[in-house]
């Protein structure tokens, strides 16, 4: 299972590993440290038939080169990948961002938490939403920690 993480902290995508693995959520993680190289993976994605869309998403809010909700619009725009589950992770979100990850179309909203136990609730998420049955676009919900 493909596992797109759009972050730019090292030290967040091996918190979003432990995550996945204790969780025993099989992977393959494809990390992306800025927005503008998110955008050329679903340009890539979108051109190529024989790239794969990534089963899920882990987004940055707060990303260089390109906003989290530029991304995510982008990546509901994509013919092939349109409908993928995103998380959008951040420890700064206004309410305003909120609304607007809201509005176009975030699955979950996670807020990252200063605990590692409440980092690895992402990894619990995460296998929730790829379980589920219902669509991935969804309005988002916050997540507690």
């Amino acid at each position: 299972m493909l596992i797109l993480v759009a972050e730019d902290n090292s030290a967040d995508v091996q918190l979003v590993k432990v995550a996945l693995e204790e969780h025993s959520v099989a992977h393959t993680l494809h990390v992306v440290c800025d927005g503008a190289g998110v955008m050329e993976f679903f340009d890539r994605t979108d051109s190529e038939s024989d790239s794969p869309c990534p089963e899920l998403v882990l987004l940055d809010m707060h990303l260089p080169k390109s906003s989290g909700t530029e991304i995510l619009a982008r990546v509901r725009r994509s013919p092939r990948c349109g409908d993928v589950p995103v998380i959008v992770m951040s420890s700064l979100a206004s309410p305003e961002d909120f609304a607007e990850i809201s509005r176009l179309g975030a699955t979950r909203y996670f807020e990252k938490p200063l605990s590692l136990d409440g980092f690895l609730k992402l990894g619990a998420l995460i296998k929730q939403i790829l379980a589920s049955d219902s669509p991935h676009s969804m309005k988002a919900q916050p997540s507690t920690c």
